[in-house]
């Protein structure tokens, strides 16, 4: 009844998603669909959104949307800034 998957998994923010099929187009495994039942920025009929199942984590969603609109869970902008500066500040002491 249930399936889990692990590890990083891409997700859509629609409230930034405009539906630009971006990224069913960049996304060899075919996770990225669009649903009528979901509304993007705008109000505008029909979201991505990624199917948790057939995402592997790869990020080239991520990388393609031109809204930003899709983050890979666990390496969010604020995530991957923070080991930035961790890295940087360990480099210069």
């Amino acid at each position: 009844e249930t399936l889990t998957t692990g590890g990083p998994v891409a997700e859509v923010n629609n409230n930034k998603c405009v539906a630009c099929l971006t990224c069913l187009r960049s996304c060899p495994f075919g996770a990225p669909q669009i649903s009528s039942d979901l509304q993007s920025i705008g109000g505008i009929s029909g979201a991505a959104y990624i199917e948790s199942a057939l995402c592997q984590g790869c990020g080239l969603c991520t990388a393609s949307c031109p809204a930003s609109a899709i983050e890979l869970k666990h390496y969010t902008e604020n995530q991957i800034g923070a080991k930035l500066d961790a890295l940087f500040e360990k480099a210069y002491i």
